[in-house]
């Protein structure tokens, strides 16, 4: 196997773990924001505010930075393609479905676990 190839090899474990740190990232932020949404479930009494809100915080984000970063990286890789490593099509592709598998993942996570939160919220005096 040649250098380049390498590079690009550890450079697809790199992505998936900076895409898995983002979408935690994302996960907390959104667990800690969704508490402030319990109340509003009191008064909706519909999960779909969740969904919403976790769609636009972390399924949204998650998406464009994943698309972002294919295009980055084909351009990145460019030199090293002159060089004589390969960048195909189906890799872009597998980079492309892991953000966007761990943006559907998390999104759903987050959602559906600050809905069971807000299940469980109880209004307190001040």
């Amino acid at each position: 196997m040649k250098p380049a190839a390498w590079t690009l090899l550890l450079g697809f474990a790199g992505i998936a773990l900076l895409a898995f740190a983002a979408a935690v990232n994302n996960l907390g932020e959104f667990l800690r924001f969704g508490r402030s949404l319990a109340p509003l479930n009191v008064l909706v009494a519909k999960p779909g505010v969740f969904y919403v809100s976790a769609g636009w915080t972390i399924l949204l984000p998650l998406t464009v930075a994943g698309a972002l970063g294919v295009v980055v990286s084909a351009w990145l890789s460019a030199p090293m393609t002159a060089k004589g490593a390969v960048l195909t099509d189906s890799f872009l592709a597998a980079l492309l479905i892991l953000a966007g598998t761990l943006a559907v993942i998390s999104w759903a996570w987050g959602a559906r676990t600050a809905h069971h939160l807000a299940d469980r919220w109880r209004p307190a005096a001040d």
